[in-house]
This record gives structure tokens, sequence and C-alpha cells, in this order.
């Protein structure tokens, strides 16, 4: 279980304030549930932590702040730092154009799925929440344009 907290810079709808706006838990399970601080508290659940960023952080306005060691507690925070460090090595990119994280061997089985779930969480915090779409387009796009060049400055023939 890791516990989070959404802080808000900017309140685009006037409803939840600014500052720290809400409370967050996300289970073993990758279900995710957020209590809001608001004068009308309601309790929301969400399936993944995804589906909180997808909706809840308002372009950057929000972040999500984890509290405690997630780092070291659980697979899903191990896959956050590794993530970092296929950052730092520019690995995370591969995965980013095909849309496939994978779990090294030396994740236990029962933690596998709990570590791709703290992997792609970054993911969608770098890339946004359509993050393997967005990145199959822009690789299409590339290619797109790299015929472009071709067919506007051929190869001389040899």
């Amino acid at each position: 279980m890791i516990t989070f907290r959404l802080l808000r810079t900017t309140d685009e709808t006037g409803v939840s304030g600014t500052g720290h706006v809400a409370d967050g838990v996300r289970f073993h399970d990758g279900a995710t549930v957020i209590r809001w601080r608001t004068p009308h508290a309601t309790t929301t659940v969400y399936a993944t932590i995804e589906d909180v960023i997808h909706i809840h952080t308002h372009g950057g306005y929000t972040a999500i702040d984890f509290l405690g060691d997630w780092h070291t507690e659980s697979a899903f925070g191990r896959g956050m730092a590794e993530y970092a460090q296929d950052y730092c090595e520019g690995i995370h990119a591969e995965a980013g154009k095909t849309g496939v994280i994978v779990v090294p061997d030396y994740i236990l089985p029962e933690n596998r799925e709990e570590w791709a779930a703290g992997y792609r969480f970054c993911m969608v915090r770098e890339f946004g929440a359509g993050w393997s779409a967005r990145m199959v387009e822009l690789e299409k796009e590339a290619a797109e344009r790299h015929a472009e060049w071709e067919r506007t400055y051929p190869k001389e023939p040899t």
C-alpha cells in the first residue's frame, strides 16, 4: 500500500482549491482511492493510479506527492525507481515507442504485475495517459518526414 497526496497549484474549476487538495492510497492490486479535502469531502475509487493521473492532474497543475518509503517498501516503488534508472540510461524511450514494458527476470513472479504498474505509472507521467499510442504516432510521423526528405533529396546514382 502506498499513500500519497494531491498538490494543486492552480484550481481551474474553482472547486477543490489549491495546495494539499486530496489524500490517496494505492493498494497492492492497483486500485486507488482518493479522499478530497474540500468542505463537501468525497471519496472516489479508481481502477488504477493512471486513471487518477488522467482525470485529476489537469495538465500539470496537480502533482502526486508520494509519502513514506514507497521506493523500498513495494514492488510498485521499485518499478518506479528502476524507471528512473532506465530514464538516466535512455532505455525508457524504447518502452515509450513500443508500448511494451519488459519486467526483469530478477523480479519475483508474485511481484511482476506490481513492478510493471510502477514502471507504467512513470511512463504515463512522462508521456501522458495515451503514451503508447502517442509514441506510435510520433514514430509514424518521423517515418513520413523521412520519406518526404528522401523524395525531395534523392540519392544520386552510384
